[in-house]
């Protein structure tokens, strides 16, 4: 009892000096009965009255229970003090009165003076605290307490208003506890500020499968917390993390924009599911992701007319998805999709973004790829499906990088249409590798291009276009002849139509390289020109056409003479083929010695009604 008495005249003697203003309330904890601060006996001049400015300094009684629902100026935690944990009830400490207990901020705010870490904590079920007008929550530690009964939505949390700041505080929304039960939250609207703010979002953490989880069956689970931005509210340069839930069937915790809500500078992160519920960011209204650095193992979804502006986004895990829908829009942000799935649906658009892919990227709906620059690297690949659209940009399809790897992709089906775009399949990179490739399935392109370029090592395939289905509309076409001896060429395959394109197939560059190819598998030429460009050099084939049980159509074909002496000129082939409606020209060598170009009809193919000139060329099988 003495060593009490001692501490408490202690305490009244470090805070005497500040009890001199009537408007402030000072703590001392003298009560021996609660730690309430509805008890008169732990306050130096009586229980806190709303406008009053709160101290807080030096008490043997640092854990205390905020029972009331007070609006205070101020909350002074003193120079040299004690370290204060701060409890928001779940109900205030009064007779027939269940409501939660709140506390809400309207001054200055906040002051730790101490040097020690300050807490406040929200308990379960409703209570709150609450920064209003330029009220700072300074370096204060914010704990909002998940809720904890049944199917229970009512959440505690702390909410930052008008244009009040959450500066260097550290808050923790934690996640439910309860079957089904909502998680804490931190709210910001108005022209609110989360500053440098370190903030977590819980996952869920309630077991509801128990020991013995049924295989196939998702168990009841709990909600994450989450933070919340409204009206023009920003999230400064904040650090955000979004957990995932702690047991299976549990939520990740959450972060949402809205209205015209701003990540800011803000780096946010989403932790990856596993087996567990993810961590997610949304962007709603006309909110916008500023210059935020988003790390994505979760998903990060944009929805009606956000914008993603000039974040940068990255998709960190196998399971981890970046989304626009309705009318959003990538905007000019940095998007890298080592991982994952990007994916643009609705009327959404990828706008001025930089794109790298390694994965998967699809563009659905009525979504547009804008003026975005698109780079598929090895094992990347871009859908265009349903009425999606690309206009006056280049798709880049790097080749493969390990022996048998693939390289990227474009791929277009349905009722795509692209106009004026240039698609560019780049060759594999080693040995074994792969070239990028474009696959239509469907769609049109309309001007444009497709260059297929030919390897530069020994053995790595080259770039391909593979038209299955579709239609081409004045797309111009060019297969690369190949550079090094052995190295794979530019290619282009029709198992559909060549429409009216223009087909260039340039001969190899040394001796031993394959010329460009364009190969008709049970395709079409359409109306398409073609010319086979010859061989650079003496031994260098040059560029051919091929049809292997295809039908020329109306196509119009030039093959090169030689342009050395000894050289290959360019060549077409029928195989099992009849030369139909086409035109074809073979045009003599350039020079003494050289060949001139060749049209081979092999056995079961004839020339049909093929109009055949050689100047100086060949005809062989006809």
């Amino acid at each position: 009892m003495k060593k009490a008495v001692l501490l408490l005249a202690a305490a009244f003697l470090a805070v005497s000096a500040w009890s001199s203003l009537a408007s402030q309330r000072v703590w001392n904890g003298a009560s021996l009965n609660t730690d309430d601060w509805s008890d008169p006996g732990n306050w130096v001049s009586g229980i806190p009255q709303d406008g009053d400015d709160l101290l807080f300094a030096f008490s043997p009684q640092t854990t205390n229970v905020n029972d009331l629902q007070l609006s205070i100026k101020s909350l002074t935690f003193g120079a040299l003090g004690s370290s204060f944990t701060i409890h928001i009830a779940s109900s205030m400490g009064l007779p027939g009165i269940f409501a939660p207990a709140s506390l809400s901020i309207e001054g200055t705010g906040i002051a730790n003076l101490s040097g020690q870490t300050q807490s406040i904590i929200t308990d379960p079920h409703g209570s709150s605290v609450t920064f209003r007008n330029s009220a700072t929550a300074a370096d204060i530690h914010l704990t909002n307490s998940g809720a904890s009964g049944t199917n229970e939505t009512l959440t505690s949390g702390t909410a930052f208003m008008n244009s009040s700041t959450a500066a260097t505080a550290t808050i923790l929304n934690a996640g439910g506890t309860g079957e089904n039960a909502s998680g804490g939250t931190t709210t910001f609207s108005g022209t609110a500020t989360a500053d440098h703010a370190a903030i977590t979002n819980g996952g869920g953490t309630y077991n509801g499968a128990g020991p013995n989880p049924t295989p196939g069956q998702l168990p009841p689970g709990s909600y994450g917390g989450s933070t919340v931005f409204r009206d023009t509210a920003s999230a400064g340069n904040a650090t955000i993390v979004n957990q995932r839930g702690m047991f299976f069937g549990d939520a990740g915790g959450v972060t949402q924009f809205f209205d015209h809500a701003t990540a800011a500078s803000a780096t946010i992160s989403t932790v990856a599911a596993g087996t567990f519920g993810y961590g997610v960011v949304e962007f709603h209204g006309d909110a916008s992701a500023g210059a935020a650095a988003i790390t994505n193992g979760g998903q990060t979804n944009f929805y009606d007319n956000a914008t993603a502006n000039n974040a940068s986004l990255t998709n960190t895990s196998d399971s981890a998805s970046i989304s626009f829908n309705n009318q959003s829009t990538a905007g000019n942000s940095t998007i890298t999709n080592t991982l994952g799935f990007v994916s643009f649906n609705n009327s959404a658009t990828a706008g001025n973004s930089i794109i790298g892919n390694s994965s998967s990227v699809t563009f659905a709906d009525f979504s547009a790829v804008g003026a975005a620059e698109i780079t598929n690297n090895a094992g990347g690949s871009t859908l265009l499906r349903d009425q999606a659209s690309a206009s006056a940009l280049t798709f880049l399809n790097n080749g493969g990088t390990t022996d048998g790897g693939s390289g990227g992709a474009t791929m277009l089906q349905d009722q795509v249409a692209a106009t004026e775009v240039e698609f560019s399949n780049q060759a594999g990179t080693v040995s074994g590798a792969a070239g990028g490739r474009t696959i239509t399935n469907g769609g049109t392109i309309t001007g444009g291009s497709i260059d297929n370029y030919a390897a530069t090592v020994s053995g790595a395939g080259g770039g391909q276009a593979t038209i299955a289905g579709g239609t081409l509309v004045d797309v111009d076409i060019t297969n690369h002849g190949a550079v090094v001896s052995g190295s794979g060429n530019g290619r282009t395959i029709f198992v559909g139509s060549a429409g009216n394109a223009t087909i260039t197939n340039t001969g190899g560059a040394v001796a031993g390289a394959t010329g460009g190819n364009t190969r008709f598998n049970l395709g079409n030429g359409g109306s398409a020109s073609i010319t086979n460009l010859a061989g650079a050099v003496v031994g260098a084939g040059g560029g051919e056409t091929e049809f292997v049980n295809a039908s020329p159509g109306t196509v119009t074909i030039m093959n090169n003479g030689a342009i050395v002496s000894g050289g290959s000129g360019g060549h077409t082939l029928f195989d099992n083929s009849n030369g139909s409606q086409a035109t074809i020209s073979n045009l003599a060598g350039m020079v003494s010695g050289a060949s001139g170009g060749q049209t081979t009809f092999t056995s079961g193919s004839g020339s049909g009604n093929a109009s055949l000139t050689n100047y100086g060329g060949s005809v062989t099988g006809a």
